[in-house]
């Protein structure tokens, strides 16, 4: 009886030790899913937040360039710089409207109403210089307009470094250092559609 009971005791340390390494080792491996979930959701921000940086340039470049061109021919350089703003909308205006940046988001509402003031904003610039010969003076003060809106919004974006590591990716899968500026940066789009007339 005394020999069972000596085997026990050790048999029972073994089986907890085992038990406590498996414990170790789920929990490691949930720990590494998430944080290689949370690595994926920062590279995700980062390129949207790239979209955002890019939008603001390309309409910041493309107005100035518009600006000075006396005829068409040489407004087909702006025309295609202002012609990249329109597939870099949606990941801007999704990278914006994320409860991070404003947590009373319903973030598809606001999705859709950064997004329509994004295609206002190309559409009003896309829809100068279309004819021969220099800008007209209301065409200039809207491209004035226009690449001020570009310049700002580009500032306000340029307040973030956007990341290229693991740690800094899930810094900003966290909302660590980027919401304030995506926050202005949203302001700053609403308030340069809602200056621009509206179609019709």
């Amino acid at each position: 009886m005394s020999g069972k009971r000596k085997l026990a005791v050790p048999i029972l340390l073994i089986a907890m030790t085992a038990m406590a390494i498996l414990i170790v080792l789920l929990f490691s491996k949930v720990l590494l899913n998430d944080q290689a979930s949370s690595t994926d959701r920062g590279i995700r921000l980062a390129e949207q937040y790239e979209q955002c940086q890019a939008y603001a340039a390309a309409l910041q470049g493309g107005t100035e360039s518009l600006a000075t061109a006396d005829t068409a021919a040489d407004r087909l350089p702006a025309a295609a710089q202002l012609g990249q703003l329109a597939p870099l909308e949606e990941g801007c205006a999704e990278v914006l409207s994320r409860k991070a940046v404003n947590p009373e988001n319903d973030e598809e509402a606001a999705k859709q109403s950064i997004l329509a003031d994004l295609e206002k904003i190309r559409a009003a610039a896309q829809q100068i210089g279309l004819h021969e010969g220099p800008a007209t003076d209301e065409e200039q003060a809207a491209l004035a307009k226009l690449r001020a809106g570009g310049e700002e919004l580009a500032g306000i974006l340029g307040q973030y470094t956007v990341p290229a590591e693991g740690d800094r990716y899930r810094q900003m899968a966290a909302g660590v250092d980027w919401t304030k500026p995506a926050a202005d940066a949203a302001l700053r789009i609403r308030e340069l559609a809602e200056s621009l007339p509206s179609k019709g």
